[in-house]
């Protein structure tokens, strides 16, 4: 690990972001204290401060957005950087998937689990019809397919969708975790 020592304006803007998080979590506690308390607050009051928390939460995403398309640039090809605690800091270039045809690749995933259902020595199903539909469950969640699930099955997901180049992203993962979906 090639890590340099932080310079005090870094450490200082660390610190400052430490005290925006204790202002948020406090606010947060208190917010949660008072629609806990049913008679203090109305429905208005405890819409209004999920809205309040969901703005906090929106904003901090863009910040963080603004900022990662600097850190992204001075990386330059570097693919990842690890820190001192172990955190992992990753480039990840993304595609964006659109027009997926849906019916067709579901048939292929089922095929293929169809396939690893049937036991090679003896030609016996192992899986039932209906074991094979939950299984379809790790490789398509509602909103989206697993590409890298798809991957593991030897299914190219961009074989039943429209890829246009994606933008690269800031991947941030503290130390000992994994990404895999």
């Amino acid at each position: 690990m090639n890590n340099t020592p932080l310079t005090p304006e870094c450490e200082s803007i660390i610190a400052d972001i430490s005290k925006a998080l204790d202002l948020l979590r406090t606010a947060a506690q208190n917010a949660a204290n008072l629609i806990k308390a049913v008679e203090s607050a109305s429905i208005d009051d405890s819409c209004e401060l999920a809205a309040a928390m969901n703005r906090a939460k929106a904003e901090t995403k863009e910040l963080f957005e603004l900022l990662s398309a600097d850190v992204i640039s001075k990386m330059g090809s570097l693919p990842e950087h690890i820190l001192a605690d172990g955190t992992i800091v990753e480039r990840r270039a993304g595609s964006a998937r659109k027009k997926w045809d849906h019916l067709t690749l579901a048939k292929s995933v089922t095929e293929k689990l169809h396939q690893m259902a049937i036991d090679m020595d003896t030609g016996e199903m192992t899986m039932s019809n209906q074991d094979i539909a939950i299984r379809l469950l790790d490789y398509v969640a509602p909103s989206y397919w697993r590409v890298k699930k798809l991957a593991d099955l030897g299914i190219n997901a961009d074989m039943y969708c429209e890829v246009t180049e994606g933008g690269v992203n800031l991947i941030i993962r503290k130390g000992g975790t994994s990404d895999d979906e």
